[in-house]
């Protein structure tokens, strides 16, 4: 991620986070300098820079009959995030409580693109200790030329991995990132017509379609969830040992 996606990630519209960044780098300015940093219409730029005074990550002076912006220290950025949190936390037991209640049947989800699958990733780095994928190298490396950080992370919280990877020209690289014996990764047989990528782990099974747009489907259950598992576990003992 660049510091602009982050920022979308805490919050932030793209343009907003484009401004904050025009603000912070040019110290106290007017609006026509920040909108041609920003690459921003100066009329829009207005709105945008009242938006971020609300969310207070910009201040605001006028001088001789002008105003001046100035970003806010970022580590206050950092302290209006922590906050929010905070009070999240703080109906947190409520909230969990009717989910436990809501809960007793399959629940699926959808979600689109690529928040969709970090959504899903970001959950899975919590809750799961043992996981199981069928992956395509290929679209994963496409989708996020990052996903190096996404590996290491993986690896980092010492979660069993077990991936059955589609053979192709990134598999190999991709398969090296893992560290045996915690995590390992076979080959699917090449002419597997696997078209989706698979995750399973604890009592979520995860379907991902990549082509034009990115489609992510999660189903919540348990008897899915094992079935899934045992599926796996057969695909496993069959599949081809990546050599490193």
């Amino acid at each position: 991620m660049n510091n602009l996606e982050i920022l979308e990630s805490l919050g932030f519209n793209k343009n907003e986070a484009k401004v904050y960044f025009a603000v912070l780098e040019l110290g106290e300015s007017t609006v026509l300098p920040i909108s041609k940093k920003a690459s921003i219409k100066r009329t829009y730029c207005y709105d945008i820079l009242n938006d971020l005074l609300k969310k207070g990550a910009i201040s605001c002076t006028e001088k001789r009959g002008r105003r001046r912006y100035s970003a806010v220290e970022p580590a206050m950025i950092q302290k209006l995030f922590e906050a929010k949190v905070q009070k999240f936390e703080s109906i947190l037991p409520q909230l969990q409580n009717i989910y436990q209640k809501t809960s007793t049947r399959p629940r699926t989800r959808y979600l689109e693109g690529k928040k969709g699958i970090e959504i899903i990733i970001h959950e899975m780095w919590r809750d799961a200790k043992e996981v199981r994928f069928i992956t395509s190298a290929e679209e994963w490396t496409t989708t996020y030329p990052d996903y190096a950080d996404y590996i290491g992370a993986l690896v980092k919280a010492r979660i069993k991995v077990y991936d059955l990877i589609r053979q192709s020209k990134s598999a190999g690289d991709y398969s090296k990132l893992y560290k045996p014996p915690l995590q390992e990764a076979r080959y699917l047989p090449k002419n597997s017509e696997v078209t989706c990528d698979f995750v399973v782990w604890n009592n979520t099974f995860v379907m991902i379609s990549y082509g034009t747009d990115i489609h992510t489907v999660a189903v919540e259950s348990e008897q899915i969830a094992k079935s899934m598992i045992a599926l796996h576990k057969l695909l496993w003992e069959k599949a081809k040992i990546i050599k490193k």
